[in-house]
């Protein structure tokens, strides 16, 4: 395979650790060494987020408040429970896709995409009227994540040994992980202790590869603002039943009544020896005629696959739909997500 990288980015990394990419929610070097993507299957890796994305809702209201705001029912969410909720307008176009982490009864932790949170403070402080309901940036604390079916190990132990740091639930590659948040002054010591415990420091690549193999879209690049929810499918990030929310007349008829104009779909380049694959975003048609964008796309690392998201017009997100690139690389459509549920 003679392609120049390995994630569809405009200026692809020369090397492993020469230059960091941002992608989604994370700033990192292409790779750091070889293994990486077997690291976060079978066992556990670790990688700086973005930082300066947290924030924190306290207050007595605060469950009420968020409830309804965000398309989550939070009713049934334990203390310690996490998980991903979206901000709509209330035409309900997406505004921002959101992480929810319930810390105490009273306190909920907000991760925001990068360079949105202060943005959606503000937004969220408009609708505090007599609540109580204080929203504040967790700038006190460094985020870390650890990701791969061993990290349940590793929370445990470290812990045990670190209880002053924050464990938050969340999967982002299909193999378990959680995010870890220390005092921010603690932050150099803490990527020693994590490197010394065994976790293996992960690049932008394997991660990359990783999501898109379990269906796992990026807000800023597969996410877009202004979109219909339901294009990214149902899942737990929407609830059905739990009455009203900001935007949500317009996701109950779309989900009820209609259907998404366009559908997420997870596709695989049927010749993944081409030379061509092409910059994102990167239109793509069917039968020669437009139906969508490809928008996302990464080469396993065995150099075997090469596995990519799109949004496609309804009518075209089928599995075994054939498509073709601007770069005139073949993609066939192998998941297409589900908006019902």
């Amino acid at each position: 395979m003679t392609k120049s990288h390995s994630s569809g980015d405009s200026n692809p990394p020369q090397s492993g650790a020469e230059q960091l990419l941002e992608k989604g929610d994370f700033r990192l070097p292409g790779h750091f060494g070889p293994g990486e993507h077997e690291v976060l299957a079978q066992k556990c890796g670790v990688v700086e987020l973005v930082q300066n994305r947290f924030l924190r809702a306290s207050g007595s209201d605060t469950q009420a408040f968020l409830q309804g705001m965000l398309t989550r029912d939070l009713r049934t969410m334990a203390v310690g429970e996490a998980g991903e909720t979206l901000h709509l307008e209330a035409n309900g176009k997406t505004v921002a896709l959101l992480y929810l982490y319930r810390e105490s009864d009273t306190d909920w932790l907000i991760e925001t995409p990068p360079d949105m949170s202060e943005s959606i403070r503000q937004t969220f402080d408009k609708y505090i009227i007599m609540e109580d309901v204080a929203l504040m940036p967790l700038d006190t604390h460094y985020a870390f994540s650890l990701q791969g079916p061993e990290s349940s190990d590793h929370r445990q132990a470290l812990g045990e040994e670190n209880p002053e740091w924050i464990w938050i639930p969340h999967d982002r590659c299909g193999h378990g992980g959680f995010d870890v948040l220390c005092p921010v002054e603690e932050a150099g010591e803490a990527m020693t202790r994590l490197v010394d415990a065994g976790l293996r420091p992960i690049g932008l690549n394997a991660l990359n590869f990783a999501r898109i193999e379990a269906l796992r879209p990026w807000f800023g690049q597969d996410i877009a603002v202004g979109e219909n929810p339901l294009v990214y499918g149902h899942g737990d990030r929407i609830a059905r039943d739990k009455g009203c929310y900001l935007g949500q007349e317009t996701v109950a008829k779309t989900r009820d009544r209609g259907r998404p104009p366009r559908l997420l779909v997870q596709v695989e380049c049927t010749d993944p020896t081409a030379d061509r694959l092409p910059h994102l975003p990167n239109d793509v048609t069917r039968d020669g005629a437009s139906v969508g964008q490809l928008t996302s796309w990464s080469i396993s690392p065995e150099g075997t696959r090469v596995l990519g998201l799109a949004t496609l017009k309804f009518s075209s997100a089928e599995t075994d739909a054939a498509l073709l690139d601007g770069a005139g690389t073949e993609w066939k459509v192998r998941r297409v997500v589900s908006y019902k549920s």
